[in-house]
């Protein structure tokens, strides 16, 4: 117990021992967080996956070909029979072999297929010379007679989800972005409000010991309440403080330990964002839009789907065979006996009590519906867009005007501390300065969020970077 409890302790201190310290701006975190952070690597997985399920699509279209063999197969069999009330008995043993080679190639075009193949099976009795038997070539086809073809449809629809992937990974990676920017202002105004309480904190208990002496009783009271709020406020921002560097650590990918220190990303880019160029670019570049147009040829294929198995189901096949068997290999290519086969299979529904039918009107409604959910999402996804590009200039003011306030908030308060030292204004005047200091320097920090988190919104929502007026794309 004892050896557990000391290697705890080591592991302890080394944890300790070992915490960094960096310093990050916005762009170094988001950097970070892209390279590092879970929701980046499950987005890259995400991406793999969909890459590979694309793959295992392509080589459905192309050739395919199969060998099929068997090794050598022995058979022993001891046939009887009766001659004369006499019993004799015959013992036949073989070996055998048998080898085919098949192209097997489906036709996206029409729906059907094309075969070709050869075989050779080589039957040798023990004590016999070998002989040779097998198909030297037969070609054929299948093909369903207007009937739905399911190749032609994923070839339009495979391609496109794979391509939605892509887009969709760029998505993801902007979203990483949006996501570290809201966690790095989270720390970095918990961080604020700790050093705003710490300094406030030290700002009361300065005043309280150079004028305690001073006060009345009223006034000596309103100061001790005063420092005493202030080291509540001061323990509980050091815990917010905690709690969101924490938050921070897990999202990055880095030790819990380890301290960041922010800085305040107060350099706002000049850009200007037109609300119908940022829709543009949205359709051009989103994969919600790839995915309206493959949501409505899915519709489009069920409805297809549905009708083609109305109506009655008509196969055709026809297929040539050249046959031949011969004591030596060499011969079995010259002068193969030809086989030539048609079929046509005609499947009709007599009695289905309406069920055909009723998918059908089921694949209909169901097209209608998906038409109407894309038309209210699209108008939907456009207004956010719109009301975003509208907000961006706003919020760069509101940043600028916030700026502005905070700066002259803060030399009021050293105005009135001075004031207040010299006994000049009251506790009360003072405590107001303080406060609106406070606030302003908090409202400016929040009108940075709003806007930096508005600003990677855009960039999420039009996969579009309006500073550099380039698309965002995945690498």
């Amino acid at each position: 117990m004892k050896k557990c409890l000391v290697t705890l302790v080591i592991i302890l201190i080394c944890q300790v021992s070992f915490a960094q310290e960096f310093n990050f701006h916005l762009s170094e975190v988001i950097l970070l967080a892209k390279d590092n952070s879970l929701a980046a690597q499950q987005a890259r997985s995400r991406k793999k996956n969909k890459y590979w399920d694309y793959r295992t699509f392509t080589p459905r279209f192309k050739p395919k070909i199969s060998l099929t063999t068997t090794l050598p197969e022995y058979s022993r069999t001891k046939a009887y029979d009766i001659q004369n009330d006499t019993l004799s008995s015959t013992v036949t043993q073989n070996i055998n072999t048998f080898s085919k080679l098949n192209i097997y190639q489906e036709i996206p075009q029409t729906g059907g297929s094309i075969y070709m193949s050869t075989s050779l099976n080589r039957y040798q009795l023990i004590e016999s010379a070998p002989s040779f038997a097998g198909d030297v070539f037969e070609f054929g086809f299948n093909q369903r007679l207007f009937g739905f073809n399911a190749m032609k449809w994923d070839q339009k629809i495979i391609p496109m989800k794979y391509q939605e992937a892509l887009k969709k990974y760029a998505e993801e990676l902007e979203y990483v972005s949006y996501s570290s920017t809201q966690l790095f202002f989270n720390l970095l105004i918990s961080q604020i409000n700790l050093d705003i309480a710490g300094k406030n904190y030290r700002s009361n208990q300065l005043i309280y010991a150079q004028k305690k002496d001073e006060l009345n009783e009223d006034e000596l009271l309103q100061m001790e309440i005063n420092v005493m709020t202030a080291q509540r406020d001061y323990a509980t921002a050091k815990l917010e403080s905690e709690k969101a560097m924490i938050t921070l650590n897990n999202y990055l990918g880095l030790p819990k330990n380890d301290q960041i220190t922010l800085y305040v990303p107060d350099e706002i880019p000049n850009f200007s964002v037109p609300p119908e160029e940022a829709i543009t670019q949205a359709k051009r570049n989103r994969e919600k839009y790839l995915a309206f147009t493959r949501r409505r040829l899915e519709a489009e294929r069920n409805v297809k789907q549905a009708r083609a198995d109305v109506r009655p189901n008509i196969n055709l096949g026809a297929s040539v065979r050249f046959y031949n068997n011969a004591e030596h290999v060499d011969d079995m290519y010259y002068a193969p006996d030809a086989f030539q086969k048609v079929n046509l299979s005609l499947t009709i529904p007599i009695v289905d009590w309406g069920e055909r039918k009723a998918k059908l009107q089921r694949a209909i409604s169901s097209q209608e519906l998906t038409e109407s959910s894309i038309k209210q999402e699209e108008l939907d996804f456009t207004q956010q867009v719109y009301i975003l590009a509208k907000q961006i200039p706003i919020l760069r003011t509101k940043v600028r005007i916030s700026k502005k306030t905070e700066e002259r908030a803060e030399r009021r308060f050293q105005v009135a501390k001075e004031q207040y030292l010299n006994s000049e204004i009251s506790v009360t005047d003072w405590n107001f300065a303080q406060n609106s200091k406070d606030v302003a320097k908090r409202n400016y920090l929040y009108a940075l969020k709003e806007f930096w988190v508005a600003y990677y919104q855009l960039r999420m929502l039009t996969l579009y970077d309006f500073e550099r007026n380039e698309k965002i794309a995945a690498s």
